[in-house]
């Protein structure tokens, strides 16, 4: 293995008896991580005794060649990493917010680092009762629309999701991560939370573009 890289795919050779012959082609073993690979090239040696071949090596770096990666944008790791320094970060203030049948939504944040826009945003629920949820759903719509049932919205999905959890009785803080979007001035970015209960509380807390535009950026 190699320190602080992580292994995304091994491709494991299996050998016949045909194989194993002084005349057969050689197995590769090729090794891929999120920005490097690695091959090596398996020998048959029909004279070597049992403990004389290491069963496992260590991958080093300069043993490996970069990906071709350009492009590709952020891995998952990096995500988190930038999530959670992110997440020490003090709400502000001034952000958007909503509220229904005590429960209230607010735009902690908005950052932007190269392609993705980082959307730091904190759930509250005043009841006694936990909050179950469903799921949230991100939709650009028309500003004038968003309270009509025959709204054509265009759905949005997070690369990323820092906190994973369904459930939350008091507070519940989370960034999400998308690829770099942009929307007009006269539509919103809709944030819907939903109840698991068929008489569920759902809210959406609304993103203007001007929150977009005034996003903090990120330093690497």
């Amino acid at each position: 293995m190699i320190k602080g890289k992580k292994v995304e795919f091994v491709n494991y050779p299996k050998p016949t008896v045909e194989d194993l012959t002084d005349d057969a082609t050689p197995a590769i073993i090729t090794i891929v991580g999120e920005k490097f690979y690695a091959q090596y090239r398996i020998a048959y040696n029909p004279d070597a005794k049992e403990g004389e071949l290491r069963s496992s090596i260590e991958i080093l770096p300069q043993e490996t060649q970069p990906l071709d990666i350009s492009g590709s944008g952020l891995t998952k790791n990096e995500m988190r990493k930038y999530c959670l320094s992110l997440f020490e970060n003090k709400p502000q203030k001034k952000g958007a917010k909503a509220e229904n049948y005590k429960l209230e939504g607010k735009l902690n944040n908005v950052y932007t680092l190269d392609d993705y826009i980082f959307v730091d945003v904190t759930w509250k629920n005043s009841t006694n009762l936990r909050y179950d949820i469903d799921q949230v759903r991100f939709k650009i719509e028309d500003k004038k629309m968003v309270k009509s049932t025959n709204v054509q919205s265009l759905e949005i999905m997070p690369d990323f999701v820092l906190n994973g959890s369904k459930t939350f009785k008091r507070s519940f803080r989370n960034i999400y991560v998308f690829r770099k979007f942009t929307f007009p001035g006269d539509k919103i970015f809709d944030i819907e939370i939903t109840e698991k209960q068929v008489s569920g509380r759902n809210l959406s807390l609304l993103m203007a573009y001007s929150d977009l535009l005034e996003a903090d950026t990120i330093v690497k």
